[in-house]
Formats: C-alpha cells, sequence, structure tokens
C-alpha cells in the first residue's frame, strides 16, 4: 500500500514518499469519507489504496482534518522537517 499526493490539474509533484511504515500512525481507522468537492479544481488530491483495485480520493479542495494532517505528516517527512510550521495542502517548504 503506498498512499499517493496528486496535484490537480498539475503541478509539482513530491519528491519522494516516504515509505509507508514511516506513516501508518497517521492513517485514519477508518478513514472519513471524502468530502463533496463544490465549485472545484485546483490544489491536490491525496489517494488511499484499498487493496489492489480500489482506491478513496481526498481534494483537491476539501479533506477532512484528519487527512490535512496525514499530508502534512508526509510532506514534513519528506523534507526532513523543512516545511515546518507550514506542511501540508498549501503549506511552503522553508529556508
Amino acid at each position: 500500500m503506498e498512499v499517493d499526493i496528486r496535484p490537480i490539474p498539475e503541478g509539482p509533484e513530491p519528491n519522494s514518499l516516504p515509505p509507508i511504515d514511516l506513516i501508518k500512525s497517521y492513517i485514519p481507522d477508518p478513514l472519513p469519507a471524502p468530502l463533496f468537492q463544490w465549485f472545484c479544481g485546483t490544489g491536490g488530491d491525496l489517494v488511499v489504496p484499498l487493496g489492489n483495485v480500489r482506491q478513496v480520493t481526498y481534494g483537491p479542495c476539501y479533506r477532512p482534518a484528519s487527512i490535512d494532517h496525514l499530508w502534512a505528516e508526509i510532506i514534513y517527512i519528506e523534507t526532513n522537517g523543512r516545511c515546518a510550521p507550514r506542511c501540508g495542502p498549501g503549506g511552503e517548504p522553508g529556508p
């Protein structure tokens, strides 16, 4: 299983996503329902696979708080903390 972050409609992809073992404790269980994306077409999707065939997509504009927290932890790990305190959706890596 690998969680994926995808820019919508396009944009920079994360360099490399951390191994699932590093983020497993931040994946909500049970997963929340995705939020309705009214009048939304930009941002990013966080995709959580469910087995080999199904997946749950959160975003691109509205996500449950627990999914934004997961996103922030992924970016924090990916950047070795350089993004703090603005890790996550819409955040910018620090210097």
